[in-house]
């Protein structure tokens, strides 16, 4: 192999080794910005709580806020198991070093179970990088 291939070669690894980490950086962010949204969901909701809360205790009305109370803890594990699901993915994509195999057709997320695109090399649904 001559000199010109040998460069060839290694700006050719460099390139793809750029672009992986161009996406790797880019689902992170992706995936951050999903759970700065969630929280700041989750922040609204004990707000709107609390909101709720003093107003029915102003009325007098203690079943109405123990009605609020219990919607508000389904809807606050919502959130928390959702964020632990986002925050997993984005400790997986921080940890994964290789470069994402292709999806091939026809193929199914493991993670989340969505039909996944010929090519892609994470889940469009749950960001599951496929290996």
């Amino acid at each position: 192999m001559g000199f010109l291939d040998k460069v060839k070669t290694t700006v050719q690894q460099g390139a793809v080794k750029a672009a992986t980490a161009t996406e790797k950086t880019l689902k992170i962010a992706q995936l951050s910005g999903d759970l700065g949204a969630k929280r700041q969901e989750l922040e609204r909701l004990y707000t709107k709580l609390g909101a709720d809360v003093h107003e029915l205790g102003r009325q007098d009305q203690n079943e109405a806020i123990s009605a609020a109370i219990e919607e508000f803890l389904v809807k606050a594990e919502e959130l928390r198991v959702e964020t632990e699901r986002i925050a997993d993915m984005i400790e997986r994509v921080k940890r994964s070093d290789a470069a994402p195999a292709a999806a091939p057709a026809g193929a199914t997320c493991p993670a989340c179970g969505a039909a996944v695109p010929a090519g892609a090399k994470f889940c469009p649904e749950c960001g599951e990088k496929f290996s």
